[in-house]
Protein backbone atom coordinates (compact mmCIF):
# COMPACT_ATOMS: atom_id res chain seq x y z
CA UNK A 1 0.00 0.00 0.00
CA UNK A 2 2.89 2.34 0.74
CA UNK A 3 4.10 2.34 -2.87
CA UNK A 4 0.57 3.02 -4.14
CA UNK A 5 0.26 5.93 -1.72
CA UNK A 6 3.57 7.36 -2.88
CA UNK A 7 2.68 6.85 -6.55
CA UNK A 8 -0.62 8.70 -6.19
CA UNK A 9 1.05 11.49 -4.23
CA UNK A 10 3.79 11.83 -6.87
CA UNK A 11 1.04 11.96 -9.51
CA UNK A 12 -0.55 14.94 -7.76
CA UNK A 13 -3.42 12.99 -6.18
CA UNK A 14 -4.20 13.03 -2.46
CA UNK A 15 -3.84 9.34 -1.51
CA UNK A 16 -6.93 8.65 0.60
CA UNK A 17 -7.47 5.05 1.70
CA UNK A 18 -10.34 4.74 -0.80
CA UNK A 19 -8.25 6.04 -3.71
CA UNK A 20 -5.38 3.72 -2.79
CA UNK A 21 -7.74 0.73 -2.63
CA UNK A 22 -9.33 1.59 -6.00
CA UNK A 23 -5.90 2.15 -7.59
CA UNK A 24 -4.66 -1.22 -6.36
CA UNK A 25 -7.80 -3.06 -7.53
CA UNK A 26 -7.80 -1.55 -11.02
CA UNK A 27 -4.15 -2.53 -11.44
CA UNK A 28 -5.16 -6.17 -10.91
CA UNK A 29 -7.65 -6.15 -13.81
CA UNK A 30 -6.03 -7.56 -16.99
CA UNK A 31 -8.43 -5.84 -19.41
CA UNK A 32 -10.20 -2.51 -19.81
CA UNK A 33 -12.78 -2.15 -17.07
CA UNK A 34 -16.06 -0.34 -16.57
CA UNK A 35 -17.42 1.38 -13.49
CA UNK A 36 -19.59 -1.69 -12.90
CA UNK A 37 -16.54 -3.98 -13.01
CA UNK A 38 -14.93 -1.97 -10.21
CA UNK A 39 -18.19 -1.90 -8.24
CA UNK A 40 -18.21 -5.70 -8.40
CA UNK A 41 -14.60 -5.85 -7.17
CA UNK A 42 -15.17 -3.39 -4.31
CA UNK A 43 -18.83 -3.65 -3.28
CA UNK A 44 -18.24 -1.70 -0.04
CA UNK A 45 -17.51 1.54 -1.91
CA UNK A 46 -20.46 3.37 -3.44
CA UNK A 47 -20.74 3.92 -7.19
CA UNK A 48 -20.41 7.71 -7.08
CA UNK A 49 -17.16 7.54 -5.08
CA UNK A 50 -15.69 5.02 -7.54
CA UNK A 51 -16.78 7.17 -10.49
CA UNK A 52 -15.30 10.36 -9.03
CA UNK A 53 -12.05 8.52 -8.31
CA UNK A 54 -11.84 7.20 -11.89
CA UNK A 55 -12.39 10.76 -13.16
CA UNK A 56 -9.56 12.04 -10.93
CA UNK A 57 -7.26 9.26 -12.16
CA UNK A 58 -8.14 10.05 -15.78
CA UNK A 59 -7.60 13.81 -15.27
CA UNK A 60 -4.12 13.00 -13.93
CA UNK A 61 -3.42 10.72 -16.94
CA UNK A 62 -3.24 7.54 -14.85
CA UNK A 63 -6.14 6.09 -16.87
CA UNK A 64 -7.34 6.48 -20.40
CA UNK A 65 -10.92 5.92 -21.47
CA UNK A 66 -12.10 3.72 -24.29
CA UNK A 67 -15.39 3.86 -26.19
CA UNK A 68 -15.57 0.26 -27.39
CA UNK A 69 -19.18 0.33 -28.57
CA UNK A 70 -20.47 -1.62 -25.57
CA UNK A 71 -22.43 1.35 -24.24
CA UNK A 72 -20.34 1.43 -21.06
CA UNK A 73 -17.34 3.71 -20.69
CA UNK A 74 -14.24 1.57 -20.22
CA UNK A 75 -10.94 2.55 -18.66
CA UNK A 76 -7.44 1.17 -18.82
CA UNK A 77 -4.38 1.98 -16.72
CA UNK A 78 -2.09 4.27 -18.72
CA UNK A 79 1.46 3.06 -18.25
CA UNK A 80 2.86 6.22 -19.82
CA UNK A 81 1.81 8.98 -22.17
CA UNK A 82 2.65 6.84 -25.19
CA UNK A 83 1.25 7.36 -28.66
CA UNK A 84 -2.37 6.34 -29.13
CA UNK A 85 -2.73 2.59 -29.48
CA UNK A 86 -5.34 0.17 -30.79
CA UNK A 87 -7.90 -1.53 -28.55
CA UNK A 88 -9.24 -5.02 -29.23
CA UNK A 89 -12.73 -6.06 -28.06
CA UNK A 90 -14.00 -9.64 -27.90
CA UNK A 91 -17.55 -10.09 -29.23
CA UNK A 92 -18.10 -13.03 -26.87
CA UNK A 93 -16.77 -12.07 -23.41
CA UNK A 94 -16.92 -8.31 -24.19
CA UNK A 95 -13.51 -7.65 -22.65
CA UNK A 96 -11.49 -4.89 -24.24
CA UNK A 97 -7.70 -5.04 -24.22
CA UNK A 98 -5.07 -2.39 -24.91
CA UNK A 99 -2.76 -3.45 -27.70
CA UNK A 100 0.12 -1.08 -27.06
CA UNK A 101 2.23 -2.72 -29.79
CA UNK A 102 -0.27 -1.54 -32.46
CA UNK A 103 -0.32 2.22 -32.87
CA UNK A 104 -3.30 4.02 -34.35
CA UNK A 105 -2.41 4.69 -38.01
CA UNK A 106 -1.93 8.28 -39.10
CA UNK A 107 -4.92 9.53 -41.06
CA UNK A 108 -4.92 12.65 -43.21
CA UNK A 109 -7.86 14.85 -42.28
CA UNK A 110 -9.25 17.80 -44.24
CA UNK A 111 -7.30 21.03 -44.01
CA UNK A 112 -8.36 23.11 -41.02
CA UNK A 113 -9.71 20.14 -39.06
CA UNK A 114 -8.04 19.67 -35.69
CA UNK A 115 -7.97 16.12 -34.30
CA UNK A 116 -8.54 16.04 -30.55
CA UNK A 117 -8.72 12.31 -29.99
CA UNK A 118 -8.84 9.11 -31.98
CA UNK A 119 -10.58 5.86 -31.15
CA UNK A 120 -9.49 2.71 -32.90
CA UNK A 121 -11.19 -0.51 -31.79
CA UNK A 122 -10.84 -3.87 -33.50
CA UNK A 123 -13.64 -6.34 -32.77
CA UNK A 124 -13.33 -10.08 -32.97
CA UNK A 125 -12.96 -13.11 -30.75
CA UNK A 126 -10.20 -13.39 -28.14
CA UNK A 127 -8.03 -16.48 -27.86
CA UNK A 128 -9.78 -17.81 -24.75
CA UNK A 129 -13.25 -17.50 -26.28
CA UNK A 130 -12.00 -19.00 -29.57
CA UNK A 131 -10.91 -22.11 -27.69
CA UNK A 132 -14.28 -22.39 -25.94
CA UNK A 133 -16.45 -21.97 -29.04
CA UNK A 134 -14.43 -23.48 -31.87
CA UNK A 135 -16.55 -26.61 -31.95
CA UNK A 136 -19.77 -24.57 -32.37
CA UNK A 137 -18.73 -22.67 -35.51
CA UNK A 138 -19.55 -19.19 -34.17
CA UNK A 139 -19.62 -16.70 -37.06
CA UNK A 140 -18.82 -13.54 -35.02
CA UNK A 141 -22.26 -11.95 -35.12
CA UNK A 142 -24.16 -11.11 -31.96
Amino acid sequence: MESSENFLKESGIRPTSTRVLIWEKINEVPFAFSLTDIEDLIPDIDRSTIFRTLVVFEEHHLLHSIADGSGAQKYCVAKSEEEQHVHITCNICHHTYCCKSLLVPKVEVPEGFQVIETSYVIKGICGECSKKISKYGYDGRQ
